[in-house]
């Protein structure tokens, strides 16, 4: 296992993609602050529109109306785009499976695809354990295909929110097929299928729909887990990345409770009183544990922990991975430590190769999934991929 830095000199950039640069503080709020910073480093909502609406929000249940008024205005005036992530927004930190939740989530879904309509986008419905699982597939403009790229987020995520990945590995000749699995997006908002730890059973729903034999899988957040235990069940998975994998989920640092991981597991009672108080004082507790309880169904916070236990790094089975591995991770990753990456990086010993890229303060790149610099992530996996892929075609 060796660090993996790309030559800065070798990196490749779109002509028409400049996401922006830089994490800034928009909202004294911490778990506030990442998600507003979400938005505009992925290049979805402007600096500009992201630091007025701030201004407004107060509190936690200031967020949602809002950017629901602004997704409001943004509609009325025909600006589908930031109409359809403005909704997203709102719909991000809302109870997920209320009324407005949904609201707000069909809003984003309609005005995005009024948004970013095109001959090369192609929606799909893949038949899963009797419902439906949604696929897009994006096809490079006028240039023929040199692969394919299988895409996913976490827990939180929509496929639509990573359309910065589609645009730059199409331009670059990639096939670029995202999809949302069992827990997440339309899958779960609309087809009531619930979140599974056997991740390589969507995987093949996908890649026998589509046809695919030889693929990368990229991972994000908590997606890098369910991309790693994919890859070691589905071989037609060849190369794989992921970015913020945790080793323990009750070790979050964003909860407060990374040094009181095996107290809270052992004490039930206590935990619930002490989680219950964090979800009372602490925005992130309360988003991220209402949100585990939706899709877990467990009432009590310490069962969602217990739950979410068996999407832990730990829980894998590394040595069945023997595909390509790259890991990515945040030095200054306020939901993970760092070290988490240092650790996972001696468990693949059977993969064909595997290497680390930690991102740093200096490059921007130092957060959760590398909220901050997104160039420099699509850069770094762009360059990775081509290197394996040679390195492949030599033997």
């Amino acid at each position: 296992m060796s660090v993996y830095r790309s030559p800065l000199y070798q990196l490749q950039k779109t002509p028409d993609m400049n996401l922006p640069v830089g994490y800034f503080r928009f909202h004294r709020n911490r778990y506030l602050n990442y998600q507003l910073n979400r938005w505009h480093s992925l290049g979805l909502l402007d600096h500009q529109t992201i630091k007025q609406l701030a201004k407004s929000i107060r509190r936690l249940d200031d967020h949602r109306f809002v950017f629901l008024r602004a997704g409001e205005r943004a509609a009325l005036e025909n600006r589908m785009r930031e109409a359809a992530f403005c909704y997203r927004a709102a719909e991000a930190l809302t109870v997920p499976g209320s009324v407005d939740s949904m609201h707000c989530y069909d809003k984003f879904i309609t005005h995005f695809y009024q948004a970013f309509a095109s001959n090369y986008l192609r929606r799909n419905w893949i038949k899963y354990d009797g419902a439906w699982l949604p696929a897009n597939e994006i096809l490079p403009e006028g240039r023929p295909v040199r692969g394919t790229i299988l895409l996913h987020g976490g827990l939180d995520t929509l496929m639509e929110e990573y359309y910065c990945f589609w645009k730059y590995f199409t331009h670059f000749g990639f096939r670029v097929i995202a999809f949302e699995g069992p827990g997440q997006g339309a899958a779960w908002r609309n087809h009531n299928l619930e979140l599974t730890r056997e991740w390589e059973r969507p995987v093949a729903a996908v890649l026998d729909h589509f046809k695919l034999t030889d693929v990368t899988l990229i991972g994000l957040s908590t997606g890098g887990y369910w991309a790693l235990r994919a890859a070691a069940y589905e071989k037609r998975i060849k190369r794989v990345v992921t970015a913020g994998v945790p080793n323990h989920w009750p070790e979050l640092g964003a909860l407060g409770c990374r040094w009181t991981r095996k107290k809270l597991l052992k004490c039930p009672k206590l935990s619930n009183r002490i989680l219950r108080s964090w979800m009372m004082t602490s925005a992130s507790a309360q988003v991220f544990i209402k949100r585990l309880q939706a899709l877990s169904r467990q009432n009590r916070p310490i069962d969602c922990l217990r739950w979410l236990e068996q999407f832990s790094f730990d829980t894998l089975d590394t040595d069945m991975i023997t595909q390509d591995v790259l890991l990515a991770g945040g030095a200054r990753d306020w939901w993970l430590p760092s070290g988490n990456i240092v650790v996972q990086k001696q468990a693949f010993t059977q993969a064909r190769s595997a290497g680390y890229r930690l991102f740093t303060k200096a490059e921007r790149a130092a957060h959760h999934a590398q909220i901050g610099n997104m160039n420099l992530l699509l850069q770094v996996l762009f360059d990775w991929i081509n290197q394996v892929e040679k390195a492949t075609h030599m033997y």
